[in-house]
């Protein structure tokens, strides 16, 4: 227009009012050049996310910020849009169900016991497997940490025990010993009440709690004491003894034959009756015992024979050096009854 105004002389200046658009209106919202630009760096962005991992929160923090900072033109050229959107829920789908099976994991761990290292390694590596800035989500991770602490004291204690020659029972060993100790009474069994008691008196203290009632245990005690210090075979009797050390009376054998007749040569042609090899055992070691007090014994008075027709009946210990001592006895409800400190 400009052109022919000048070739006419028109030199004028032209506001170009005369001059009507063809459209009729200029389109405010139309998109230049450089919105399609913008709006194809966003699309591109949004195609780098990808597959949607727990690791793509940073190329979906890049699409959504680059493509907050559109104008309202540029984001509506952005085609690819609604794989941002998709992206974003898929990711978050992702990111609730990772810790909320962390989560789970931890909870179920319960009481810490022994039994409890597979699930506690189940749920730290399940955690450590998540990304950083998922991990922080996971709300119950002092939970775990102190299950570790308190997983770590019980096997310190545990070790040191099993060190110390103790037993260390899992739960379901403790539960399943537990019913056994329920089902005691007085009809109980011997070498059934034997053995829980030498199985008790292995574990750590702990673990003796949490098994059996004092109830339980005195009625144990009373059954194995019982045949303890009255010897089946002989029926010899102690009294004053602990319920787990054990009277055994064996004849004399043959190698200490001698000693009766050092016997007799000592008392001077006293005549002997019988003669016993009697021991203590402790039932929890099986090992000989020691005396550290005073017992009463009393020796059926079928296993000497007649006495009455000798002036005097006595008692004699013979010690492993060789000396003997005379102890003081009474007959008493057919037992020869007597004191003693000692048994060589």
């Amino acid at each position: 227009v400009s052109y022919f105004r000048l070739l006419n002389g028109e030199t004028s200046l032209y506001d170009m009012s005369d001059i009507s658009l063809k459209s009729g209106k200029i389109n405010p919202n139309a998109a230049s050049a450089y919105d399609i630009a913008k709006a194809n760096e966003v699309e591109k962005l949004i195609s780098a996310i990808g597959k949607v991992t727990l690791y793509s929160n940073l190329k979906i923090e890049a699409a959504r910020k680059a493509y907050g900072k559109l104008t309202a033109v540029q984001k509506k050229q952005v085609e690819n849009y609604d794989v941002l959107v998709d992206a974003e829920k898929k990711y978050e789908k992702l990111v609730n169900e990772a810790v909320e099976k962390v989560e789970d994991l931890i909870y179920s761990i319960g009481e810490v016991t022994l039994e409890s290292g597979d699930d506690i390694t189940a749920a730290r590596r399940a955690y450590n497997q998540l990304p950083p800035h998922v991990q922080e989500l996971v709300k119950n991770l002092k939970m775990l940490e102190k299950a570790e602490n308190e997983f770590k004291i019980l096997r310190e204690e545990a070790l040191e025990l099993i060190h110390n020659g103790k037993t260390v029972l899992t739960k379901s060993e403790l539960l399943e010993l537990k019913d056994k100790f329920e089902d005691v009474t007085e009809k109980t069994k011997y070498d059934d009440a034997l053995a829980l008691l030498i199985t008790y008196f292995n574990l750590g203290e702990k673990q003796q709690l949490a098994l059996a009632g004092s109830e339980q245990l005195e009625t144990l005690k009373t059954i194995v004491a019982m045949q303890n210090h009255e010897n089946p075979s002989t029926g010899i009797t102690m009294y004053g003894l602990e319920w787990n050390i054990k009277v055994i009376t064996d004849k004399l054998p043959e190698k200490d034959e001698y000693i009766k007749e050092d016997i007799v040569s000592k008392l001077e042609g006293a005549q002997m009756l019988t003669i016993w090899d009697i021991y203590l055992e402790d039932v929890l070691t099986g090992k000989r015992y020691s005396l550290d007090g005073v017992v009463e014994v009393c020796i059926p008075v079928e296993l000497i024979g007649d006495y009455t027709f000798y002036d005097k009946l006595g008692v004699v210990h013979y010690a492993d050096d060789g000396s003997i001592e005379v102890l003081n006895c009474k007959v008493v409800d057919g037992y020869v009854v007597f004191n003693a400190v000692d048994f060589s």
